[in-house]
């Protein structure tokens, strides 16, 4: 009996199998039949099923030649009660089969049913997608009907990368001026958008560059459909598909004899775009003006030309049109005169190449102007970058030829600048006062002081509304006011407007703030012999190096000069004399990669540098004096992350995974030194130039022999990475920084743990030293600065940076004054006093 139902079951479950896989895609590959050990008991043994399944082909002599199926029937005939005995068997509850695991049962089937339910979730999902994209369908194609791009979104998309700050994509619509012109005018009109585009990529790549990491800005031009998409259509289909990307779109429209120009914008966060008509004008009469003013200047050299000797026809010949525009000038001076109303007349100058000329020279200034202010609210808002245009406004005005004709774009950049700068306001009010005064000076180089003067005012105003002083309109009783809350940090703040007050010729207000100044006293050094107050540090200046990230910083011993470098392949050279300018004062270039770290001997003759290459890393030593470079040393295969010279500047110690010893009066290698069994983070030698000491990811501390070229002892302790060092004057303290957020203090001379200083609550960056000998100056991913007492870890100043962290630290020999150097590629110089 067995053997015939396991042979029925044979030939049903294939079947079976195949119609399943027919609806589902999927065979019932999982399905198991068993026969348990009730069945056995039943009489279906395995002895049956042996001899059970080779009697069926067999069978009786009725049976031979019959089909399968008909001696199955005969089978199931002979054998009912069997049959039937089995069937109960089978119908036995699962609750008696002792075996049989209900709970893993009832969990596979909710498996199986959960599976459905997801697999029909999931295409109901893929409908309703596509269901979607069908609908959306015709309205992308008409988005790209009114596309006003050559390039697809797609390129714009990936153009972008992954740069912080992500650049500020600038696109330019040109004007379309057709070929119909007055007979007057002798020359067609040229092709706008080449000039435009041209001297527009000039300015950006001159001062807000692509590869800067200040100020990227991408210019893209000729990448405008200009002669079939203008105005609002075609801005809402780009914001549409490209409110990701910070965008700004100077685009022109000609309009009959006007022409018009307008702004549209969106930053990072901007929930629409903005959209403004920034001037409009009539080109043709700008035109006509161009000629006259020719004509004029032309009168003056025809009478240079008669004082010669010239005769009429020869002056004729030299002029050209001139000659024709200063005769209709002449005459239209007559007309004047006799009371005829010159609108009445047709009197049209002759226009040439250099009036058209004058016209795209004049809207190359307005795009730059235009463009230069938005990329400065842009990186300000998002970067924290001050703004440039302002000192590059002379400069802009120098290249035109008439700088009245700037009036117009300026008074409309004003006016968005400052609905801009508004907005910026509700952010950050605290920072109003000194962009408002940034705005100032910028406009005390035109010719109308009047937008100098009210953005002076406005500036006083809101600086003293927010000390919560009385802010009258009137700028001398304003001023008055201000003594009431001035202190030395406004220094900064009174000398550029000391400047803005000196060009808009107040004298008694700018004798007023001379006498504050006086007050506050000179921020300069103090002398050596006064004491630094650690808890009164105030910033001085805000730098901005082109090298990128800093990575390392030094400040020469007469506390002058700053050396900084980055992920540039240069070392920046910056004068702490001088304030306000914000630029280096010189370079040392030579690297091929970026630069990794920096020294200065104890003199401050030589520094040391090392980058980043390819294949080996390098080191540049050079003598400061001359600027001269006295050795190229390579020795390390991988990264040097740090340098030291010795005090007398004869010995180099650089560290990669080891380190190595330099004789820079040879350029040779003397040492190897090997212990350290991950990176050398940092590098400081003894004030007798005796011991280097190391620090490395392993969290060890190494004081080695530099003669004897032997580890003298290991200084343990620390949890985490070792990342910076810093020893005392006198040599007999160290001090290290770790990832672990904690401050050693060591005794140099017994190798022993003093105390821990646990001030941070970040890795600690990078420390100093002061002078005294007993301060102690720390710098931690968290952010903070803090100064602190060796001796007893009393904390004595806290500083919050508001920056991306400070990564490098250093401080004058005076301790007087204070260099950090942060992420977010920013210089901050402060002073103690």
């Amino acid at each position: 009996m067995g053997s015939w139902l396991s042979l029925f079951l044979q030939l049903v479950i294939p079947a079976i199998e195949s119609l399943v896989a027919v609806k589902t895609k999927k065979a019932l590959n999982s399905v198991h039949f068993e026969v348990d050990g009730r069945q056995k008991q039943l009489g279906m043994s395995a002895t049956f099923f042996e001899n059970a399944c080779p009697s069926l082909p067999e069978g009786k002599d009725g049976d031979r030649g019959k089909s399968w199926p008909e001696k199955l029937l005969n089978f199931s005939l002979e054998h009912g009660e069997e049959i039937g005995q089995l069937v109960r068997s089978c119908t036995t509850p699962a609750s008696d089969a002792p075996h049989f695991d209900r709970a893993r049962f009832l969990e596979q089937k909710a498996l199986q049913q959960q599976s459905i339910l997801e697999n029909r979730k999931t295409l109901f999902q893929l409908a309703a997608q596509r269901r979607e994209i069908t609908l959306k369908l015709p309205e992308v194609h008409k988005i790209l009907d009114h596309w006003p791009l050559r390039l697809f979104p797609s390129q714009l998309l990936e153009s972008s990368g992954d740069r912080t700050p992500l650049p500020l994509k600038i696109f330019l619509a040109p004007p379309q001026i057709n070929g119909d012109r007055p007979t007057s005018e002798t020359a067609p009109a040229p092709d706008l958008e080449l000039s435009l585009a041209q001297g527009l990529r000039e300015f950006l790549s001159r001062h807000y560059p692509l590869h800067s990491a200040n100020r990227p800005t991408e210019f893209l031009g000729g990448a405008w459909e200009s002669k079939r998409f203008h105005s609002e259509s075609s801005i809402k289909a780009l914001y549409g598909l490209l409110k990701s990307e910070p965008c700004t779109i100077l685009e022109s429209e000609i309009d009959g004899d006007f022409l018009t120009f307008r702004l549209a914008y969106w930053g990072l966060e901007s929930a629409t775009y903005y959209y403004q008509t920034v001037f409009s004008f009539s080109y043709r009469e700008f035109l006509q003006e161009s000629a006259k003013n020719r004509a004029l200047k032309w009168r003056d050299t025809c009478r240079k030309l008669k004082t010669l000797g010239k005769s009429p026809k020869e002056i004729k010949k030299l002029g050209g049109e001139n000659c024709k525009n200063l005769s209709l000038l002449e005459e239209t001076e007559l007309l004047k005169q006799a009371g005829i109303d010159l609108d009445q007349l047709d009197l049209s100058y002759t226009t040439s190449q250099k009036d058209w000329q004058n016209l795209a020279q004049f809207l190359k200034l307005c795009h730059c102007l235009v463009a230069g202010w938005i990329a400065d609210i842009y990186y300000f808002t998002y970067a924290d970058r001050w703004p440039l245009l302002p000192e590059l406004l002379p400069q802009l005005m120098a290249d035109c030829a008439d700088p009245d004709l700037l009036e117009l774009p300026v008074a409309a950049t004003v006016t968005i600048y400052r609905d801009l700068l508004a907005v910026v306001g509700d952010r950050r009010p605290y920072w109003m006062p000194e962009l408002a005064l940034n705005l100032a000076w910028s406009l005390t180089h035109f010719p109308d002081r009047a937008w100098a003067r009210t953005e002076v005012e406005f500036s006083v105003r809101t600086w003293l509304q927010l000390r919560q002083r009385e802010a009258p309109h009137a700028l001398p009783d304003a001023l008055e006011r201000m003594s009431e809350a001035l202190t030395r940090e406004d220094r900064p703040y009174l000398e550029t407007l000391k400047r803005c007050l000196t060009q808009l010729d107040e004298r008694e207000a700018v004798a007023t703030v001379e006498g504050w100044l006086a007050r506050l006293g000179e921020l300069t050094i103090a002398p050596e012999t006064t004491i630094p107050r650690w808890d009164r540090l105030s910033l001085l200046e805000t730098l901005e190096p082109t090298c990128g990230k800093v990575a390392a910083i030094a400040i020469a011993p007469d506390g002058k000069t700053l050396y900084s470098c980055g992920e540039d392949r240069i070392v920046e050279i910056w004068n702490l004399d001088r304030h306000g300018d914000g630029q280096p004062q010189g370079t040392l270039k030579g690297h091929s990669g970026g630069i990794l770290s920096l020294t200065l001997s104890g003199d401050g003759r030589i520094l040391a540098s090392s980058d980043r290459s390819k294949n080996r890393s390098y080191i540049k030593v050079w003598h400061l004096e001359t600027g001269k470079l006295l050795w190229t040393l390579f020795g390390h295969k991988k990264d040097i992350l740090c340098l030291a010279l010795s005090p007398d500047g004869q010995t180099l110690a650089s560290g990669s995974h080891k380190i190595k010893l330099w004789d820079l009066k040879t350029g040779e290698a003397t040492r190897t030194l090997f212990g350290h069994r991950q990176w050398v983070r940092a590098l400081v030698f003894t004030p007798d130039g005796r011991h280097p000491i190391s620090a490395s990811d392993d969290g060890t501390v190494k004081v080695w022999d530099a003669i004897a070229g032997t580890l003298k002892y290991t200084l343990n302790g620390h949890q985490g990475s070792v990342r910076t060092l810093a020893v005392s004057p006198d040599g007999k303290t160290l001090v290290s920084g770790s990832a672990d957020r904690t401050i050693a203090i060591w005794d140099l001379q017994t190798g022993r743990r003093v105390r821990t200083i646990s001030v941070h609550d970040r890795p600690i960056c990078s420390v100093a030293i002061a002078a005294d000998g007993q301060t102690l100056i720390s710098a931690s991913e968290d952010k903070m600065i803090k100064i602190c007492n060796i001796e007893t870890g009393e904390i004595l100043n806290s500083l919050d940076t508001r920056t991306e962290g400070v990564s490098v630290l250093a401080i004058s020999p005076s301790s007087r004054l204070l260099a950090t150097g942060s992420p977010d590629r920013t210089l901050k110089i402060w002073q103690f006093f």
